[in-house]
C-alpha cells in the first residue's frame, strides 16, 4: 500500500473534491492525537482533531467546530494559528485539500471524546513515527514541524537507523511489512533503530538476530550508503551490505513481517519502499551519501 502523495501546491490536474481542516494542539512539543473507534470504518487509526468543511464554513471555523465536537475543547479564532494548506492524492480515493491549524497550550486540557473516538494521546515525534496513521499524515506532520510556531527554542536531534542489504548469489533479502502503520504491504530491507550505547554496526548485527535469526559479525558489515532524511523527524539512515553470516534465515517477527524473500536486483517487487529502492540505484552509481525530504 503506497502512502498518499502530499503537495505544497496543487499539482497538475488536481481537482479537490473535499476540503478538510485539521487542528494540531501542541503542548511541550507533543501533539494531541485521537484514535478512531474500533466500530468505525478505520478503527484503530490515529489522527489530529479535524474533519470536512460544512457548507458555508471557512477552514478555521471548521477546525474550531471539529475540535469542540471531537474533544470538548473550545477555542477562539484569536488562539488559532493558520499554517496553510496541503494537497493530498491517495490512490483510488478522492483528492482533497487539507487546511492546517496550530493551537499552543499552556496546560493540558480536559478531553471529552465523542463516539467517533475511543482513546487519545499526547504524541511525541517518535510516537507519530510508530503509530498507525492515515495515509499522508506523517508527511503533513513533517510540514507542521517546519511551519509551526515553537513554544520554546528547540534543538533537533536525529534518529539513527540501520538497514541490511543481505546478498546471496546475486539476490537480496527483503521483508514484507505488516501491522506497523508505516509502509505496510510494502517490501523493505530488514532494519531497526540504533539504541543508546550501540554502534551502528553492532545494532545492525543485533537487529539481524532479532528479526531474521542469523548471526553477523559486525566486521562483515560494509557501510554502502547514508541518507540524511527528514520526515516527521530528522533521520540518519545507514545501509550495510553483508554476504557472510551464520545460521538459517527465519522470520522472527511474525507480527510485523508477512514474509521474507530473496529478489534479483533486476526483478525487484513494484511495492518496494521508495527510498530503499532509491538507495540501490545510488549504490550502483557509486553514490555514498544522499538527502531526502528537504525539498
Amino acid at each position: 500500500m503506497r502512502d498518499a502523495q502530499v503537495y505544497l501546491q496543487p499539482p497538475d490536474g488536481f481537482v479537490s473534491k473535499v476540503s478538510v481542516a485539521g487542528c494540531y494542539l501542541e503542548k511541550n512539543g507533543k501533539i494531541l492525537l485521537l484514535r478512531n473507534s474500533a466500530s468505525g470504518k478505520k478503527g484503530g487509526i490515529w489522527a489530529v482533531p479535524g474533519g470536512k468543511l460544512e457548507l458555508g464554513e471557512t477552514p478555521i471555523q471548521a477546525a474550531i467546530r471539529e475540535l469542540k465536537e471531537e474533544t470538548g475543547i473550545e477555542s477562539s479564532v484569536s488562539n488559532v494559528i493558520d499554517l496553510g494548506a496541503l494537497y493530498f492524492r491517495r490512490q483510488g480515493e478522492l483528492e482533497f485539500t487539507f487546511h492546517m491549524f496550530q493551537i499552543l497550550l499552556d496546560e493540558l486540557p480536559n478531553i471529552r471524546l465523542s463516539e467517533e473516538h475511543d482513546d487519545f494521546c499526547w504524541a511525541s515525534a517518535q510516537d507519530v513515527e510508530s503509530l498507525p496513521l492515515y495515509k499522508g499524515a506523517r508527511s503533513a506532520y513533517s510540514r507542521f514541524c517546519t511551519l509551526a510556531l515553537p513554544q520554546v527554542k528547540k534543538r533537533m536531534t536525529a534518529s539513527v537507523s540501520c538497514y541490511l542489504i543481505l546478498e546471496k548469489e546475486g539476490k537480496i533479502l527483503l521483508s514484507l511489512r505488516k501491522n506497523t502503520g508505516y509502509y505496510d504491504e510494502s517490501w523493505s530491507f530488514p532494519a531497526g533503530h540504533v539504541e543508546m550505547g550501540e554502534s551502528a554496526s553492532f545494532a545492525m548485527a543485533r537487529e539481524a538476530k532479532e528479526e531474521i535469526g542469523i548471526e553477523i559479525d559486525p566486521s562483515n558489515l560494509k557501510p554502502v550508503h547514508i541518507i540524511h532524511r527528514q520526515s516527521n523527524r530528522l533521520n540518519v539512515d545507514i545501509f550495510f551490505h553483508c554476504s557472510s553470516w551464520k545460521g538459517k534465515i527465519e522470520n522472527k517477527e511474525l507480527d510485523k513481517c508477512e514474509k521474507l524473500q530473496f529478489f534479483s536486483v533486476s526483478d525487484l517487487p513494484k511495492n518496494f519502499m521508495t527510498y530503499n529502492a532509491d538507495v540501490l540505484q545510488f549504490i550502483f552509481q557509486g553514490q555514498f551519501y544522499s538527502e531526502l525530504g528537504w525539498e
